[in-house]
């Protein structure tokens, strides 16, 4: 594969991260395999902590081409959707923090481990298959909540191009806006996003219902002002909650929590 010095070093966020995607369902490694045991080795840390071979891993990091990584899961993907009827498309936007000086390639996103910035990725994958991706684009825009729409509309017309169907969203918090969920509910797409803590506070009381068999001893379904429903489940003391497009019981709630 074709490798560059020419990249900027933000662009490593990209690369880690998108060649996780690839290790994690890709039987033969693209990629050097000393990369892949320091990326599994610093998994939930930074490569610099290794020392020597974590260093090494950063410039391996930097000398491979963003665009080689996301062609090789748009091929892995190409060959998954000739072995299968069912089009229907899942995009999944999260937020990795980072710490680095040049924000270029980097957006905004909720207050998180000491930084406001990060690395914002759409993932394409194929509903009820997480393991088959089909692209992982950077969104480089500053304010992503507030450009939802702009991207949606790119990402959707490159999907008309491919004949696949897009369906549903997940999100984190950063997008539990206004403007991005009357956007989802308008176009008619189903959506889980990690809702806002000022969303649910009010509801904590009410979080006291128990269900045997159900390790989520807490469950609550309300509609919130924005139009979307806000559910809400305590797990281990601890609340997760979520916009949704549509009412769901707690079953229902608690597949779309894991």
């Amino acid at each position: 594969m074709e490798r560059t010095n020419e990249h900027q070093k933000p662009n490593r966020g990209f690369i880690r991260s998108a060649l996780k995607i690839i290790y994690s369902f890709l039987p033969i490694i693209l990629f050097p395999k000393e990369l892949l045991k320091s990326l599994l080795e610093a998994r939930g840390s930074y490569l610099s902590r290794l020392g020597n071979e974590g260093r090494r891993a950063l410039r391996d990091l930097d000398r491979i081409s963003a665009e080689d990584v996301r062609r090789a899961i748009r091929e892995l993907g190409k060959k998954v959707l000739k072995e299968t009827r069912d089009k229907r498309v899942v995009v999944d936007f999260h937020g990795i923090p980072q710490y680095h000086k040049d924000k270029s390639l980097l957006s905004r996103i909720k207050p998180t481990k000491g930084t406001s910035w990060g690395l914002v990725q759409a993932a394409l994958y194929l509903l009820g298959r997480k393991n088959v991706f089909l692209d992982v684009l950077p969104i480089t825009v500053k304010k992503v909540a507030e450009d939802f729409k702009a991207i949606m509309e790119v990402l959707t017309e490159e999907l008309d191009k491919l004949h696949l169907r897009f369906v549903m969203v997940f999100a984190d918090r950063e997008f539990a806006v206004n403007e991005v969920i009357k956007y989802l509910l308008d176009l008619g797409v189903e959506f889980v996003i990690a809702a806002k803590s000022k969303m649910y506070e009010k509801y904590l009381g009410e979080l006291d219902v128990r269900y045997a068999g159900v390790r989520y001893t807490g469950f609550l379904c309300v509609r919130h002002v924005n139009g979307a429903y806000l559910v809400l489940l305590r797990k281990d003391g601890d609340v997760v909650g979520f916009l949704v497009r549509r009412e769901v019981d707690v079953q229902g709630a608690v597949v779309l929590a894991e």
